[in-house]
């Protein structure tokens, strides 16, 4: 027996129906019947539906039955064939009967299926033939399926629970659809791939989650003789029949509750009616019979949206103007300082009673209240709705707003229409100019923001506070324009006048600068600064500068192992917060930091979402984000696609230099070297180090050209060199570089003379390399090593290729994985197969938990009961490589090793033969 339970709406009889098509579809008979709230005395009132109904089309007990006719026949009288019947025998020899008969009316292929909806309100006789039916149905092929309402108290519910207890049946909880589920649903009414946003706002987020909703709401919303009307016809209906059972006093109660929200203060709603405590829970007592509210923790709230809606919707125009009034009044008695969501449900009453201007005033304190809790969003939406009324008060909380949250388009011009405006206040000009220094930096316009800037030398001398904001300012341009002393030297001056003055948002953007500037040089003073803004800012309360410390120090992560952990925890609190150039910036690093993996599909992603960005609100972040596509189509052998993107990024005026250095070094570079053309690739690291001779900085590429040219015999002394003479370099790059050096050592010593000094070197090499998430960049010193590691004899490059070759297509990189076959043909070595067809897809539960197809494949290897020696020999793989692998799966999974098989199982994936 099957137990179907849910709200009201949800969907059960719908999943029924379902399940009753199919039935019928394979041949079984189906009985349905249905509970009835006034048939509550009515006994086996859902069985004789049923049976009835099945007795109108015919059916009928057989003759082996016989002795059951008089019992069945007090439900189908023509079942008694003439005979004295009724229900003598008590409900079990009735439910007997009725197990008999729909095993009768079963086969294995088409098993009969008894429906019973709404449990709740069924009969006592019911329920005792039902609970028969669950302890002795196992072993017979009909099926019994009973829908249940959870929110309606009764003897249907505790039969259940009784029989949940003892396993007697299976349940199915039905939960509410989440937003996109919502959609999903309701694109599938419509059969519309899109849907527009007010239809979404119409319906989505009144709905619930509750399909009847959906439904009717989406009904309401295209009938045009119903455009008016908020609340559709039948949900009105059923909520103002639930209205009029209760006392007027209760009714008129809960249209005070309505118009405080769904989620109503029962306190604010009481004292504005005059209600005594006590006599306002008893009213909230009733309405919750009525299954209008619901406790909601402390407090209480509607039962949906709607019906909160309905409340309201049943209040005449005046009647919700006299209530609005006198709820604002009270909450400005109980919370006079309007702390909190306080302040804008004031706001909305305002609206509602017709006072205007009191809304607007109401409403920018809201948006200044989310404005210094980082709620950019929030202060946005609120400021806007005063706008119409309080025009310059509004610009100038949305010029903070865009200012902070990277829309500079929009800052510059609230901003001169604050300066433009004839009464703007001296220390108001003051503020709006500085506000237009950071919109400009953050766009790139640097000529704008050191016009902004003189304007504030050349008038009236500033305070403490305003000197380091000026140096801060000065600092970002210095440091935009790669003059990194200076920039140093104005966020020094910065620093100590906001520590100073107590300003920690200064003393953040000081610290910021200082790292960025430092971080060219070296990690650790970076690091230092990033760690002290990202204290300072959660110790004072600043989560914007928060997010924005933490979206800095995870560029030190990726510039050390390509982690991308803190990023993208940066990127969901920008995300929340609506800092949309912050935003931006973590996505073009993820996408260089995904890039660098070789993570071609997760690099094009994020870039997008900053080219997008970036064009709708104007920032710099623009050409860098198409560097990177182009990056990504090179590395992955689109050649037209990537010269497409460079040309369009080189088109844009920007930071050129990083441009071309991004489109030479990881993008044509990279093409090349996948198409095994490596005088191209030299020439494009060539001229990326042209490039980035004059400007200096720390790059992840400059190892891998003198690799290269190690590899190649062209000047590669020079190359190691110059390379180690650098002001700063990462990780990554000096990795790359010792493994230059242990090329130039083999080659030094002869071949088979001393390959034991250049191996070690390499082992160094290879272990810094394999800290270096994705093994993008290890597989790529692997593939350009082990071809003169071959030739000079030394090291393991048949076993350092193998594993290239598993890393490239793991990562979908066909044309990095032929250039390692194509060397091991070269050395006479067994090719290993391309990915077969029966290699386990990386989907469903798998995908969820980040197994890589490689990953898959050892999973397999495991389930079997395979060693790692045994493993490595399958998939010609070393040891230490399987280890590695099986190390992943058991952090990805949460399992331990003799867990696996299990879980490879459930995830669908057969153990390897």
């Amino acid at each position: 027996m099957l137990v179907v339970r849910g709200r009201a709406g949800i969907g059960k009889s719908r999943l029924i129906r379902e399940l009753a098509d199919l039935a019928g579809g394979a041949g079984g008979t189906v009985l349905a019947g249905r509970c009835s709230p006034t048939a509550g005395d009515v006994p086996f009132r859902p069985l004789r539906e049923a049976l009835l109904a099945a007795a109108r089309v015919g059916l009928a007990p057989s003759p082996r039955l016989t002795a059951f006719r008089p019992t069945l026949g007090a439900l189908v009288p023509e079942w008694s064939g003439g005979q004295a019947g009724g229900v003598d025998g008590g409900p079990i020899v009735l439910a007997e009967g009725v197990l008999r008969l729909i095993a009768e009316w079963s086969s294995p292929e088409a098993p009969a299926l008894l429906v019973v909806e709404d449990l709740q309100w069924a009969d006592r006789e019911t329920l005792e033939v039902l609970e028969y039916l669950a302890d002795h149905l196992p072993g017979h092929a009909a099926l019994v399926v009973a829908t249940l309402r959870d929110e309606e108290p009764g003897p249907g519910g505790e039969l259940v629970s009784a029989l949940w207890a003892r396993r007697a049946v299976k349940q199915v909880s039905l939960f509410p659809l989440d937003p996109a589920q919502s959609e999903v649903m309701l694109r599938a009414c419509l059969s519309a791939a899109s849907l527009p946003p007010e239809l979404v706002d119409a319906v989505v987020t009144r709905s619930d989650g509750v399909p009847f909703f959906i439904e009717e709401l989406l009904a309401a919303a295209l009938d045009e003789t119903n455009s008016g009307r908020l609340v559709p016809e039948s949900v009105a209906a059923a909520v103002d029949a639930r209205l009029r059972s209760l006392p007027e006093s209760t009714a008129r109660f809960l249209g005070f509750a309505a118009m405080l929200g769904r989620n109503f203060d029962w306190h604010v709603a009481a004292a504005a009616t005059g209600c005594p405590p006590l006599e306002a829970i008893d009213r909230l007592r009733q309405a919750a019979r009525a299954q209008l509210i619901d406790a909601d923790g402390d407090g209480f709230r509607f039962r949906h949206a709607l019906t909160a809606e309905a409340v309201r919707s049943s209040l005449l125009p005046e009647e919700r103007q006299a209530v609005c009034a006198s709820l604002l009044e009270t909450l400005q008695l109980l919370h006079p300082d309007l702390e909190g969501e306080v302040c804008q449900l004031a706001a909305g009453l305002a609206v509602e009673v017709g006072d205007q201007p009191r809304a607007a005033v109401l409403w920018l304190k809201a948006a200044r209240r989310a404005l210094r809790e980082g709620s950019l969003k929030s202060a946005e939406g609120l400021a806007l709705r005063a706008q119409s009324v309080r025009p310059l008060a509004a610009d100038r909380v949305l010029l903070s707003v865009w200012t902070t949250g990277g829309q500079p388009r929009r800052a510059l011009e609230a901003g001169q229409r604050i300066l433009s405006a004839a009464d703007c206040d001296p220390v108001v000009r003051t503020e709006v100019l500085f506000e237009l220094v950071d919109a400009m930096i953050t766009a790139g316009r640097l000529d704008d923001a050191e016009g902004y800037l003189r304007v504030l030398r050349s008038g009236p001398e500033l305070d403490r506070s305003g000197g380091a904001r000026r140096a801060i300012g000065e600092a970002e341009v210095a440091l935009a324009r790669n003059d990194k002393a200076g920039a140093v030297e104005f966020a020094e001056a910065a620093l100590a006048g906001a520590r100073d003055a107590g300003l920690p948002d200064l003393t953040c953007r000081a610290l910021w600068v200082i790292g960025r500037a430092e971080r060219g040089s070296g990690t650790d003073a970076a690091r230092a600064a990033f760690a002290e803004a990202y204290e300072c800012a959660a110790r004072n309360g600043l989560p914007v500068f928060r997010v924005k410390s933490l979206q800095e120090l995870g560029t030190i992560d990726m510039f050390e192992t390509l982690a991308t952990g803190r990023l993208e925890e940066a990127h969901r609190e920008a995300l929340a917060a609506g800092a949309i150039s912050m935003v931006a910036m973590v996505d073009l690093q993820l996408a260089a930091a995904y890039s660098a993996r070789g993570q071609a599909g997760l690099t094009l992603a994020a870039a997008a979402r900053c080219e997008e960005a970036s064009r709708q609100f104007g920032l710099s972040s623009l050409p860098a984000s198409l560097a990177l596509q182009a990056v990504a189509h090179g590395f992955s052998g689109n050649r037209s696609a990537m010269e497409a993107f460079a040309a369009r990024a080189r088109a844009i005026d920007g930071d050129r230099d990083t441009v071309e250095m991004i489109t030479l070094a990881n993008g044509f570079a990279l093409y090349h070297l996948g198409e095994g053309e490596l005088p191209e690739a030299l020439d494009a690291l060539d001229r990326a180090m042209d490039v980035l001779r004059p400007t200096g900085g720390g790059q992840d590429w400059t190892g891998r050209w003198a690799l290269l040219r190690t590899v190649t015999g062209t000047g590669g002394a020079q190359a190691r060199d110059e390379c180690r003479r650098l002001s700063f370099d990462t990780d990554m790059s000096r990795a790359t570089l010792r493994a230059a050096d242990a090329v130039a050592a083999g080659r030094a010593a002869g071949a088979g003379q001393a390959g034991g000094e250049a191996a070690s070197i390499f082992a160094e090499a290879d272990r810094a390399l394999e800290r270096i998430e994705g093994g993008f960049t290890r597989s790529i010193a692997r593939l350009l090593v082990a071809t003169c590691a071959h030739q000079d004899g030394w090291g393991e490059p048949v076993v350092w290729l193998r594993e290239a070759l598993a890393n490239f297509e793991d990562l979908g990189l066909p044309n990095f994985a032929g250039q390692c076959r194509a060397a091991l043909r070269a050395m006479g070595e067994p090719v290993p197969r391309r990915p077969r067809s029966d290699t386990p897809r990386v989907s469903g539960l798998l995908a969820a938990r980040g197994v890589t197809p490689r990953e898959a494949e050892v999973l397999a290897q495991v389930a079997a009961g395979r060693s790692n020696r045994e493993i490595a020999s399958a998939l010609h793989l070393s040891v230490r490589t399987v280890e590695k692998h099986v190390e992943r799966l058991l952090m990805k999974t949460g399992h331990s090793r003799s867990e696996l098989a299990s879980f490879a199982a459930g995830a669908g994936v057969q153990p390897a033969v």
